[in-house]
């Protein structure tokens, strides 16, 4: 039988074994597999724990466990010894069966040094004779044949001698599926081949020893089950491409939690086929950012809350370094605006260098929803993503009601835009058609408020002209 099918066999046999108890038997069984750490035994259902305890001892150990065990508890009625009894007597020849060769070798040992120990005291004693009694004359001959002698020993033991036995590798199953290292809560000496269905972006955080790392998720999934993944290093990132297969040994399962880190041995394999509700579930475990809403929305969500929102800068960054648990902290700090309203948004760490200007329209996701001071402000997280975006033209009636800033180049103007104030921007030439050819601050203040009809896209106007009564 293949160690698979006894394996196997083992597993079913379990089941009837465990199904036999009765509940405060299977209580004392759980307390006494003392190798199994308690967490698993904890979350572990009835149905589960045959599986585990294959994972955490091996199949000859856990029969000679479960044959204590049931001594112990003690159940030694007929019903039980018929189930234990067939792995018992495999496992009993196998003992005798290695207790007789390691008896043997032990045998063979002693024999070897008795004989090299008496061929020893042989052979000095006929040295001690020829050196007494030898002629000299013979001395040359008896040289010669004692070479003649040797060489011919030598090829005899090497005609005749048979070679080392082989080393029988076992041939027990060296894989193990993800259900059964989620089951278990251990890889064992085992590999998972996995499909890698989809990853994050690298995230950076900070170690206990202030020192700057990366890490990222991984969604992998095989013909059994599917789990969202840990791995940490920069390093690994392109090892794990989308579509591709891995095998893994050495996973760090911690909880509930499976990582991957510089002790993981991984290795490209060939792609394989999976489920399709497999997949579908692990596509969802790491979720695409928030969706899009409104500026007044996010601000409206309860406190911690995760949004992303799109709109125009209305301010220039603002980057400044502060102390965060007495550590020097990078911070950019930008009001981003929409048809809706406006707010801050703060930008940590890496995110604080990216390069931006005011007018430009952006996209920011995972941002936290924080309030300080009864001011609602949005804060980024591990996972934000800052990107320009174009946004889309719009047509509006837009009420100008004061100036904000004016050089030959730009204005900057707030306006009233659906009962709502947004700050707009327009090239100074292109206001021409509604503040005259005087083109001066004193003149555009004279003239205010005035309604026009406008086309925006974010907070800067594409075209501009008087509204018509």
């Amino acid at each position: 039988m293949s160690a698979e099918k006894a394996e196997s066999a083992w597993r079913q046999a379990l089941y009837n074994i465990i199904d036999e108890l009765r509940r405060e038997e299977y209580k004392k069984m759980l307390s006494l597999l003392d190798k199994i750490p308690q967490g698993v035994k904890d979350k572990a259902l009835k149905q589960d724990l045959p599986q585990i305890i294959l994972c955490h001892l091996g199949l000859e150990n856990s029969i000679k466990t479960v044959q204590v065990i049931m001594a112990k508890i003690p159940r030694n009625d007929p019903r039980m010894l018929q189930l234990l009894e067939p792995f018992i007597l495999k496992t009993s020849q196998k003992d005798n069966i290695a207790g007789k060769k390691r008896q043997r070798s032990k045998s063979r040992d002693e024999n070897s040094k008795s004989e090299k120990k008496q061929a020893g005291s042989e052979t000095r004693a006929k040295a001690k004779y020829q050196d007494e009694n030898q002629d000299p004359c013979q001395e040359d001959a008896t040289s010669t044949q004692g070479e003649a002698s040797n060489h011919h020993g030598n090829w005899k033991q090497k005609e005749l001698g048979k070679p080392p036995p082989k080393a029988q590798s076992s041939s027990s199953s060296c894989s193990i599926s993800l259900s059964e290292v989620k089951l278990c809560g251990t890889q064992g000496n085992k590999a998972t081949r996995a499909l890698v269905l989809k990853k994050s972006d690298l995230i950076s955080y900070t170690t206990t020893k202030k020192k700057q790392n990366f890490m990222f998720f991984v969604a992998l999934a095989d013909e059994t089950d599917c789990a969202k993944v840990t791995v940490y290093g920069r390093e690994c990132y392109n090892t794990f491409q989308e579509n591709s297969s891995v095998l893994l040994h050495n996973l760090l399962i911690d909880g509930d939690q499976i990582k991957i880190t510089m002790r993981t041995g991984v290795s490209k394999t060939s792609v394989f086929t999976i489920p399709a509700g497999i997949k579908e579930q692990a596509l969802g475990l790491i979720g695409p950012p928030p969706p899009v809403c409104t500026i007044a929305k996010a601000k409206s969500s309860p406190p911690n809350t995760q949004v992303t929102i799109e709109g125009t800068m209305i301010t220039d960054p603002l980057r400044e370094i502060v102390k965060v648990k007495r550590k020097k902290t990078d911070i950019c700090t930008v009001r981003l605006q929409d048809e809706t309203g406006s707010v801050n948004v703060c930008l940590w760490r890496e995110l604080s260098k990216t390069c931006m200007s005011k007018g430009d329209c952006v996209s920011v996701s995972h941002l936290r929803v924080t309030e300080y001071n009864s001011e609602i402000s949005l804060s980024s997280t591990a996972r934000t993503k800052v990107e320009k975006s174009c946004a889309p033209q719009q047509e509006k009636t837009l009420k100008l009601m004061g100036l904000q800033e004016f050089n030959k180049h730009q204005v900057t103007l707030m306006a009233d835009s659906d009962a709502t104030i947004q700050t707009i921007t327009a090239p100074t030439d292109l206001l021409v058609t509604i503040f005259g050819a005087e083109m001066t601050e004193d003149n555009i203040v004279e003239q205010l408020p005035v309604s026009v009809h406008a086309v925006l896209q974010g907070n800067a106007i594409k075209s501009i002209k008087p509204l018509e009564e």
